[in-house]
């Protein structure tokens, strides 16, 4: 295991003594040196550590106030930190561990305690970045998978919105027809003008579109009905096209009305849900299943 480790003390026999310890050890450490609490800070702040053996009592700053400067920082707050220290009282113990600490030594020092204490801290420490790197790239992939799931609902959502324009288009032309048309041919024009607006209707688009979406976010539904059972499916849908990110203007569009009556239909929602003023609609929707 190779691992890089400051270690911070104002004696320099200790750090001789410390260092001589690590490089008996079965691992290969790369070891830098500070002789007070802020020098260790700045090492910490321009190098990548893997551990901080930090000494109590220092001039400059001590080691205590170092281990809080240090985990008050983006940069340092996760490295490992063991307080090298003769203060073995119960408060002194709590008092570093509240500031972060991850172990401590006590002086004087043994080697194989050390060894054990460095390695363990650091193996620990690796296992959590790995699990942190692993977690983040689990989300990214989620991110990934989700968005993609969201522009294929969108073009579902959008196909449905492209196909009742066509048969808009074909009622309208043929009600102009019809106006022109007598007898026979005028009763059955007027019964595929029935049959066009009839199908018209979202329900078998809706219920097509649900489950997809329930495939891509099967909890989402659950949860809005529980938090307010009183949405109507008319609701569900605008909260569902929310949820795939679709515009005001392009839910409009599928639902055949104007971008204002979209937004005056969330705040109805909104109302409904009993949500304050200041909670935005959009962002509080999409967050529901994350």
């Amino acid at each position: 295991m190779q691992a890089t480790v400051l270690i911070a003390d104002d004696s320099i026999q200790n750090l001789e003594i410390l260092q001589n310890y690590l490089d008996n050890a079965a691992f290969d450490y790369e070891i830098f040196e500070a002789n007070n609490g802020e020098e260790a800070c700045e090492i910490a702040e321009g190098e990548e550590l893997d551990l901080i053996l930090l000494d109590w009592e220092m001039p400059v700053m001590k080691g205590i106030d170092a281990l809080r400067r240090l985990k008050s920082q983006e940069k340092t707050k996760n490295i490992p930190v063991i307080m090298v220290t003769g203060r073995a009282e119960s408060e002194d113990l709590k008092e570093a561990f509240d500031a972060g600490a991850t172990d401590y030594v006590e002086k004087p020092v043994r080697e194989k305690e050390l060894q054990a204490r460095v390695e363990s801290a650091i193996k620990l420490h690796k296992a959590m970045e790995l699990i942190k790197r692993q977690k983040l790239e689990i989300e990214q992939q989620k991110e990934m998978i989700e968005s993609q799931s969201n522009r294929e609902l969108s073009m579902k959502a959008m196909e449905v919105y492209q196909k009742n324009q066509i048969l808009e288009t074909i009622h309208s032309d043929l009600a102009k027809t019809s106006q022109l048309t007598e007898g026979e041919a005028y009763k059955r024009l007027s019964k595929v003008l029935r049959l066009i607006k009839d199908s018209l209707s979202f329900e078998d688009e809706w219920k097509n579109f649900v489950t997809h979406f329930e495939k891509v976010h099967p909890s989402f539904f659950s949860t809005l009905k529980n938090l307010c059972p009183q949405l109507t499916t008319e609701d569900l849908k605008h909260c569902a096209y929310i949820r795939i990110y679709l515009s005001n203007k392009e839910i409009a569009q599928l639902l055949n009305i104007t971008p204002k009556s979209v937004i005056t239909h969330h705040h109805r929602i909104k109302k409904k849900m009993a949500l304050s003023d200041d909670v935005k609609f959009a962002d509080y929707i999409r967050s529901l299943d994350n």
